[in-house]
């Protein structure tokens, strides 16, 4: 039988067509010069091939697919054993989304976030709900951005960055979505893993800060009596900069009040912002370098990552 050939970057950015093994070894040469930069050593390393249909959408899915891909990369190595696990995880985690992200747009291979979709065999539970929680928040962002910049004279996101004299420097709502993704890489994942503890917000804060700003953005604040959190949601959403400048804007929007695309948007994004609170109990954190999670809310444990001789990662309790 004839090998299966397959349509595949390489390491320059092209799209080259090569058989269905030697894809793989690329996938998998690729994959070992990421763990020598973050200082992690595989004997093995499993790879497999998510493959599209012959479609006109195939070519946009795997254009999105591959910048999520590229913009999770980390520019720092681990300082121990169980970071650099957990890095590789990040970034396993990241390729997931590059997957299932583009399908919530284009939707040309079944849901693999679905129970008993190719994720479901992959992913731990919790991990892959924490996934359907941020693909949900992100496409409500995307629609967000898509509905409002596709008219550049029509955009009140454009309009508010005029008055402010920032200027606008992408070529498509996709750009601007994408600047977004990377600097959320950079401040939840990358950034956490070199700033210390005595830098670090304890999560109590986060917690009501997050609900600071929801509430802001669902205009649920007096204006007379809430100053003080108006004008700290404000700040935050500033220094947000892409994400935050486009929350502002659209929150402003005169819109808000008589289109009524506008406001189905918005509240689906206020609902699945409301929807991801919760992970911010179970989200993974840093204590001297180690990965911890909570078992329980408010009960941070130590995570100890297994390499498995197959080259997989299983975690368990430290």
């Amino acid at each position: 039988m004839d090998e299966e050939y397959i349509e595949i970057l390489d390491d320059s950015g092209n799209l080259i067509t090569v058989p269905h093994n030697a894809a793989l070894e690329i996938i998998r040469q690729r994959v070992a010069r990421e763990d020598r930069d973050i200082g992690l050593h595989r004997k093995q390393i499993p790879a497999a091939i998510f493959t599209l249909p012959d479609v006109p959408e195939a070519e946009p899915y795997n254009r999105l697919g591959n910048a999520i891909e590229r913009l999770s990369t980390f520019s720092v190595s681990a300082i121990n054993p169980d970071q650099a696990l957990m890095m590789r995880c990040i970034r396993c985690y990241w390729n997931a989304k590059a997957v299932a992200f583009p399908n919530l747009i284009y939707n040309i291979v079944p849901d693999p976030t679905a129970d008993g979709g190719v994720f479901s065999q992959t992913i731990p539970r919790r991990a892959l709900e924490r996934l359907r929680l941020d693909l949900a928040a992100e496409k409500a962002f995307y629609d967000l951005l898509n509905y409002d910049l596709n008219d550049p004279q029509q955009s009140d996101i454009r309009t508010w960055l005029q008055d402010q004299k920032i200027d606008y420097p992408f070529a498509t709502h996709e750009d601007y979505f994408l600047a977004v993704l990377s600097a959320r890489f950079q401040l939840d994942y990358q950034a956490p893993l070199y700033v210390s503890e005595a830098n670090r917000d304890p999560k109590h804060e986060v917690r009501r800060f997050h609900r600071q700003c929801l509430k802001y953005l669902s205009n649920l604040y007096d204006p007379n009596d809430n100053k003080r959190e108006i004008r700290e949601s404000e700040e935050s959403l500033r220094k947000a900069k892409w994400e935050g400048y486009a929350l502002l804007a659209l929150r402003t929007s005169p819109k808000q009040g008589t289109c009524k695309v506008l406001k189905r948007l918005w509240s689906q994004y206020i609902k699945t912002q409301r929807a991801g609170l919760k992970r911010l109990d179970a989200d993974l954190h840093w204590k001297n370098s180690l990965p911890h999670q909570c078992k329980k809310t408010n009960d941070s444990r130590p995570l100890k990552g297994v390499l498995t001789d197959e080259g997989y990662i299983d975690w368990v309790w430290g």
